[in-house]
């Protein structure tokens, strides 16, 4: 969960201790005392992909996942690999951290939507070991206690909200190998795992806490019990439609006693009740086939009470211990319980201090309990921070202070109590002394990207725009040397060609700041005011391609500035109506485009479904949505060739109508075209032209990047070396050929565009780039090309993979240039040489024989 910050001062200096405060998502109330704020960016991309229909058809995502991971299979061409950009040392949310139960050196997690990761070193390096499967969005996993190579995984996240959660899960699956292969093993309309529990002698025998679909009623929840590895699996605790099963443990040195808790939660395109009187404590005696509720009798709050989450634990060595702790209706903290025998009686533990700092309203978030496996009396309580009592419950202190904030997992080494893990939405942090002290372990590439930018002076400098983690960068390109730049959850961000000390970025629902220094010093943007506040979560941000001083955003009518952000001014009338009655700022525009060719075109996208454009520069603007579905618009292009044409993407899923997610107009709008009837059914997010090569587009969908080299007619998976990952933008720098794509889970990733399309895409090449005899004779070959000016430059080979076989100086005077290039001891086949000279770079496909 976020929580937005708000900014009364004229100047912001971003120093670490206010990188702090803005990642904390706080803000002044108008008495100048700090509270905390919730923002309901949870909401956004579930209405994005159920507008207008209020819900999302998850076996048509669960088709399209395996429909893309089908095509890549089947290429034969186009295998030119991803590199993988960073950030790798920000982190992202995670779901669980497990020890090996006997090699602590080996450690795994599961990232909400990213997939689960392996460490065999202490956390020194990470392998991603759930990449070959068609969902990386993350609920759970366990590991058999009897045998650490076999390993359940449960997908779909259980926290209530933040986007991952949109995206489908697939049940559960299961690894024989320390997670080298999967298998799944059913649950797939279950869609959201709470926790995994294995039986402490009997791998086999599994339970899964199961919340099934968050946004209608569905008799797919409930706790699932398997005693045949996963071949079948039989629901042993089900309360009703809309409440399912957050939390489950097993006592391990009696498996016959297992606890469970229901949580009652419902959520609408624009409302959610998270609290029910459904929600409560379980017990079985008879190794999960039956289970009874416990309530005040036994010293818990009282059954019939509408509660929120709850989550229960018990300590490994004496499993008599159990903990529990509420969440309140209002999302607020209720109390925590303590049981010294085996869950029969109850006491509330002294947590009054606990009252006004554990859960900030949004309790559901989190409200989970990790017991030390070694020691009754210390628990981790696991909330907005990391508290703890090594006293059963009769004191509290915070730990992990000053790490990310919203902890979502602890792991305790089982051997060794004071090595403590904390996971939340940063990524990993480990301490050696129970929590007191700790160090970041920035080696995950789990960052969930909203928005990139490229600065066109240094195609090392990428800007990233993420959930929970500000707006981030790297002026080397290096994945590891990411730095904040922005708090909240960061967006768009602008670099000025010109001068790339002149930057905007901005946090959610449309505010925006600029800084005409590199980013020492912030100024908010003035001129729209009262209009503040009332953008999208995800607010448009663009530039003038013919004068980068011009820059557009807007809320519900389009501004504009003529000094970078320093003044706005209005140049539409509303093109749709505000309604923030709900959980989320609803009837925003979405996305603006401007022509590169004629800077009075311009475009403007809407969440209600709606696209607009002006030809004259703001003095009139046209309802172009005629045409096209009522959805969600993610993303408008305007054709860098020619002026009438733009594509439009859309959000959502077909229900029953016959519409797609891409489409094209070559009229301004008067008439579009449907380009996407290649694509599967799924949510497409970013369109982006090919600036140098007409008819091909780069399209960004919800399980990965696809191209076209004929303006639609057909489509190809773009590349290799993507796990199925949401992929929500996409941009181009051209001078080196590079398309930089972020992703909600995975970071980001670049390829090279010319070796991605081979010499199908030098047709007009610009110049004379030729390689004599050809084909080419192992052996020395002469390569001719000029330049207009005096530059450096490169020639390098690579294979049809995009791994390079060998790279070496070239001639670079103005004029025509001749270089001698080494093919010796080159294998047979085809190959693509690419010359790099000041900040061009042109590609050749050659034959070798």
């Amino acid at each position: 969960m976020k929580n937005f910050c708000a900014f009364s001062i004229a100047v912001i200096l971003i120093s670490s201790s206010a990188w702090l405060i803005l990642n904390e998502y706080t803000q002044k109330n108008p008495d100048g005392e700090l509270e905390i704020k919730q923002a309901q960016g949870e909401d956004y991309f579930f209405l994005q992909h159920s507008f207008p229909y209020g819900k999302i058809d998850y076996a048509a995502h669960r088709d399209a996942a395996a429909s893309f991971k089908k095509s890549s299979a089947l290429k034969t061409t186009d295998l030119t690999q991803w590199e993988f950009v960073g950030p790798a040392n920000i982190g992202g949310r995670l779901v669980d951290i497990e020890f090996d139960p006997v090699n602590p050196q080996i450690t795994y997690i599961a990232a909400a939507s990213g997939g689960v990761f392996k460490s065999s070193d202490w956390l020194g390096t990470w392998v991603p070991i759930f990449d070959n499967e068609t969902t990386l969005s993350m609920g759970d996993i366990a590991i058999a206690p009897s045998d650490p190579n076999i390993i359940y995984a449960g997908t779909g996240e259980a926290n209530g909200g933040s986007g991952s959660l949109t995206y489908d899960a697939n049940g559960i699956y299961k690894s024989a190998d320390a997670g080298s292969t999967w298998t799944n093993i059913g649950l797939q309309n279950t869609s959201i795992t709470g926790r995994v529990a294995v039986h402490p002698t009997d791998p086999d025998i599994v339970f899964a806490a199961t919340m099934g679909d968050l946004y209608g009623p569905t008799p797919d929840r409930g706790l699932y019990k398997t005693s045949d590895g996963g071949a079948t699996w039989n629901n042993v605790l089900f309360v009703n439609d809309s409440t399912g099963v957050v939390d489950v443990v097993i006592n391990p040195a009696d498996p016959d006693i297992v606890f469970a808790t229901t949580w009652m939660r419902t959520r609408h395109a624009n409302t959610k009740d998270y609290a029910g009187a459904e929600s409560g404590v379980w017990k079985s005696t008879d190794g999960g086939n039956t289970f009874s509720q416990l309530d005040a009798a036994n010293g818990l709050p009282a059954a019939g009470t509408e509660y929120s989450r709850i989550g229960i634990d018990l300590c490994a060595s004496k499993p008599h211990v159990v903990y529990c702790v509420y969440i309140a209706e209002d999302y607020s903290f209720y109390g925590l319980y303590r049981s010294i025998d085996d869950g029969n009686t109850w006491t509330e533990t002294n947590d009054a201090a606990l009252n006004n700092s554990m859960g900030n309203g949004q309790g559901y978030w989190y409200g989970r309990v990790k017991c030390d496996p070694t020691d009754a009396d210390i628990l981790y309580l696991i909330g907005f921070d990391v508290y703890k009592t090594d006293d059963g419950g009769n004191s509290w202190n915070t730990t992990f202070n000053y790490v990310h904030v919203d902890q979502h997992a602890i792991a305790i080494d089982p051997l060794d109590h004071e090595y403590v893990l904390a996971g939340n939405d940063g990524g990993v942090q480990a301490s050696h002394d129970g929590g007191s002290s700790w160090s970041n372990i920035p080696v995950l590439p789990i960052s969930q990207v909203y928005r990139s930018a490229i600065d066109e002076s240094n195609p090392s400098s990428l800007f990233f725009g993420l959930q929970d983690n500000g707006t981030v960068y790297t002026t080397s390109g290096a994945v590891d040397e990411y730095a904040a730049l922005f708090g909240g959850d960061g967006f768009q961000s602008l670099v000025d060609p010109l001068n790339n000390q002149n930057i905007l970025v901005g946090y959610q629902y449309g505010n925006i700041y600029r800084t005409y220094d590199g980013g020492y010093s912030w100024y908010p943007s003035t001129g729209y005011g009262a209009v503040y506040g009332t953008g999208n979560w995800n607010y448009p941000l663009t530039a003038d391609p013919q004068n980068s001083n011009v820059v557009y955003t807007g809320t519900q009518s389009v501004f504009k500035s003529e000094d970078f952000g320093g003044f706005w001014y209005s140049i539409s009338p509303e093109l749709t109506t505000l309604d923030n009655s709900g959980t989320l700022v609803f009837g925003t525009i979405t996305f603006i485009d401007v022509s590169p060719l004629n800077s009075d075109i311009i475009y403007a996208g809407t969440d209600d479904g709606k696209v607009w454009n002006t030809l004259n520069g703001g003095g009139t603007w046209n309802d172009v949505s005629s045409g096209l579905p009522d959805r969600w618009v993610t993303c408008v292009e305007t054709d860098p060739f020619i002026e009438s044409t733009a594509y439009v993407t859309l959000s959502g899923y077909r229900f029953h109508d016959d519409m797609n997610h891409v489409y094209k107009t070559s009229d301004d709008g008067a008439t579009w075209v449907d380009i996407g009837s290649g694509l599967p059914d799924v949510p497409c997010n970013c369109i982006i032209s090919d600036p140098v090569i007409e008819n091909i587009l780069y399209l960004a969908t919800d399980v990965g990047v696809y191209y076209t080299s004929d303006a639609g007619a057909s489509w190809n998976p773009a590349g290799e070396g993507i796990p199925i990952v949401v992929c929500s933008d996409l941009k181009i720098h051209n001078p080196t050929r590079t398309l930089v794509v972020g992703t909600y889970g995975r970071s980001a990733y670049k390829i090279n565009i010319d070796l991605m399309l081979g010499a199908e895409a030098f047709q007009n090449m610009p110049f004379d780039f030729s390689v004599f005899p050809s084909p080419v004779r192992s052996g020395i070959a002469s390569v001719t090309y000029s330049f207009p000016q005096s530059c450096i430059a490169e020639l390098s080979l690579y294979d049809m993979k995009g791994r390079m076989i060998r790279s070496q100086k070239a001639s670079g005077e103005k004029g025509n240039n001749k270089s001698a290039f080494n093919f010796k001891d080159i294998e047979s086949g085809m190959y693509l040489l690419q010359l790099n000279g000041g900040n061009e770079s042109f590609t050749l496909k050659v034959l070798v024989q």
